[in-house]
């Protein structure tokens, strides 16, 4: 008899952990993330139809596990950085407008001269601070000089995770424009064709959306301490040369006539899109596709960090209705709870940063 009742409880035990995980979630620890409630919400079915997926792209990354490093610890990568007082981190999370502010404070450190023959790509003169797949390559040294001063460095480390002893840029974009990207650029890098849909669950299941709007929380909330400047994705369409200037002040450069008019082109949309060989991480792809021993079809354009049909908000709006639903669910349940903002564009954020126009491109 008790054999019987014990297989019936280790039996019904896992699934009533998770079916009361989820209620919690969803009723009472509403900041709190549940993959539980997520599958629930986005479709047991759909979620389902996603594991293939999951499977296929997982095979194709595990070769890399042994060859990228990552600093994500902030002892370990305190210990390994010579950081000076100079030094500035564009610390923005994935396909948020990273590359388009890199590009920014290079050309300002720069006098604003491009010089097509200077870098091959991007990563050549500007460090990613963790390493990630950028640790594959020889020039990411993070304690070397760098082509001109300040030294410049990508991260897309949290807040919490990044050293408080240096300038630093964030900029939040609205993640639905975010997954779209994202999407793009992933399949792009391992040549897949999976659709949207599963890898919206790739993404939301885990707890994605929660980390990114937890870590905008916390710029937010220093957003006026000395060594941070904050910036909002579509504020920086509406009004580039403000932005660029907001940028040279904070870097602490001289200003010099023309100089913001220049960057502010250098960083459009169409001038990145002319040098998309520039910007299209193509040295990280090589890299990757030798470990992991493939050989690239071309059966699909290297999209990169400037896609050519992007540029652009308001692209999430396409995603499926469930998946917005549990963004907009998770905002209110996160932000609007901590900081009191009901949405992207509430009248307070409008207070601090101009809000964006849906479909505004690159200026």
């Amino acid at each position: 008899m008790w054999d019987t009742i014990l297989r019936r409880v280790i039996w019904v035990a896992p699934p009533s952990l998770a079916v009361a995980s989820g209620v919690r979630a969803r009723y009472w620890a509403t900041d709190e993330h549940s993959g539980v409630l997520a599958i629930w919400w986005l479709g047991i079915w759909q979620t389902m139809r996603s594991v293939p997926w999951r499977l296929h792209l997982s095979w194709q990354l595990r070769p890399l596990q042994r060859h990228v490093e990552t600093l994500s610890d902030p002892q370990e990568l305190q210990k390994r950085w010579q950081r000076r007082v100079e030094d500035l981190v564009v610390a923005v999370p994935p396909k948020s407008g990273t590359t388009m502010l890199l590009q920014v404070c290079h050309q300002l450190r720069v006098g604003g001269v491009w010089d097509a023959s200077a870098f091959e790509d991007q990563m050549d003169v500007i460090p990613m601070l963790e390493g990630g797949p950028a640790s594959l390559l020889p020039t990411n040294d993070i304690n070397a000089e760098q082509v001109a001063v300040p030294r410049i460095y990508k991260s897309h480390l949290s807040f919490r995770r990044l050293p408080k002893s240096c300038k630093r840029i964030y900029c939040f974009r609205e993640l639905k424009d975010v997954l779209v990207s994202d999407w793009h650029f992933t399949a792009s890098i391992l040549e897949s064709d999976v659709p949207l849909d599963a890898f919206l669950v790739m993404r939301l299941v885990p707890g994605g959306i929660d980390r990114a709007l937890k870590d905008m929380c916390d710029w937010w909330e220093h957003r006026h301490d000395p060594g941070v400047l904050f910036f909002f994705f579509d504020d920086v369409l509406e009004d580039k040369a403000a932005s660029v200037e907001r940028v040279r002040e904070f870097m602490g450069l001289e200003s010099k006539p023309g100089l913001v008019h220049q960057v502010v082109e250098q960083s459009s949309h169409r001038f990145m899109c002319e040098h998309h060989s520039k910007f299209d991480d193509h040295k990280i792809v090589q890299e990757l596709d030798r470990i992991r021993g493939v050989k690239r079809e071309g059966k699909c354009e290297l999209v990169g960090k400037v896609r050519k049909s992007g540029g652009r908000s308001g692209s999430g709006e396409a995603l499926p209705d469930t998946a917005i639903q549990w963004i907009e669910w998770r905002w209110r349940c996160i932000v609007q709870e901590r900081l009191g903002f009901r949405d992207l564009g509430s009248d307070l954020f409008r207070s601090f940063c101009r809000p964006g126009q849906e479909g505004q491109e690159w200026q």
